[in-house]
């Protein structure tokens, strides 16, 4: 049964969650029921089993819904999860949306098949740092590049890439997906650069400070420079100086199917956590 959320439901929902218990790893806290009484304000829907043991929210989002979204993990609560998110399918196909999506942590799933159409994983990556020499190529700070240049070079490498998440976007997900490479942080770390060949900027990294960590939130290669190893020239850069500025781990996330996936893997980067996502589409 699917019904639009609203304030009885919601009540039920909570009693629903103490009763049952969650597949999930997650705790029912009072930041995941603010973020359920957001769902509430939001109009999201309620797929649920009439006896309570089993159920998910359906969570509108731009043009799209998310199925049990950040804060419960992705994976349905309770029992016959493949039965309700078929129920959510076939919500979907009847909707305006445009994109439904589930995003599980791997633990949570059980070898539990889900019935979605397209499936990837995108893992979180930590690298214990080490000296590397410095490449010889030429970089730039960031700083010295106009915003919309970067977002040109970015478009351009992700563009018709083997990035399954860019695929996916429609071209306004794609301009606000910027903001959560955050170059508001990264431009003000040094070890943010663009990589230079012929005089012609040929890539960029997003690096910044993250729980005493240096992370990357975006590194990427236009068509022209791709497969020739510049990729590995950047990141070679931020690991020596991530690692001369007393940083102990570099960190990163990307998709498995990705052929950076393997350069990183090169690089001795580990998985420290791994997520599925699942999508269908109208």
């Amino acid at each position: 049964m699917i019904k639009a959320l609203n304030e009885e439901l919601f009540y039920k929902m909570l009693d629903w969650y103490k009763k049952y218990g969650p597949v999930t790893e997650t705790i029912l806290d009072e930041e995941i029921i603010v973020s359920l009484k957001h769902a509430l304000v939001n109009q999201a829907y309620l797929a649920f089993h009439t006896d309570g043991s089993g159920f998910i929210i359906i969570y509108p989002y731009n043009d799209n819904i998310a199925l049990n979204p950040w804060f419960f993990a992705g994976y349905p609560i309770g029992a016959n999860p493949v039965s309700l998110i078929e129920e959510c399918t076939s919500f979907f196909k009847k909707s305006k949306y445009r994109r439904m999506e589930m995003i599980v942590k791997k633990t949570s799933l059980k070898e539990v098949k889900i019935p979605m159409k397209l499936a990837y994983e995108y893992v979180d990556l930590i690298k214990k740092l080490e000296y590397v020499p410095l490449p010889d190529e030429e970089f730039v700070s960031i700083k010295t590049v106009q915003e919309s240049k970067l977002q040109e070079i970015y478009h351009n490498a992700f563009l018709g890439s083997d990035a399954t998440f860019y695929s996916i976007q429609s071209e306004l997900e794609r301009e606000n997906f910027w903001k959560c490479l955050n170059y508001d942080m990264a431009i003000k770390d040094d070890i943010s650069v663009a990589i230079m060949i012929d005089g012609e900027i040929a890539g960029f990294v997003f690096a910044y400070d993250v729980h005493k960590y240096k992370h990357i939130s975006c590194m990427c290669i236009t068509k022209k420079y791709q497969h020739k190893g510049y990729g590995k020239k950047l990141l070679q850069y931020v690991i020596h100086h991530s690692y001369s500025s007393g940083y102990e781990y570099l960190s990163l996330g990307t998709e498995t199917t990705m052929k950076a996936f393997h350069l990183y893997r090169a690089f001795d980067f580990r998985i420290v956590n791994t997520k599925s996502y699942y999508i269908e589409m109208q």
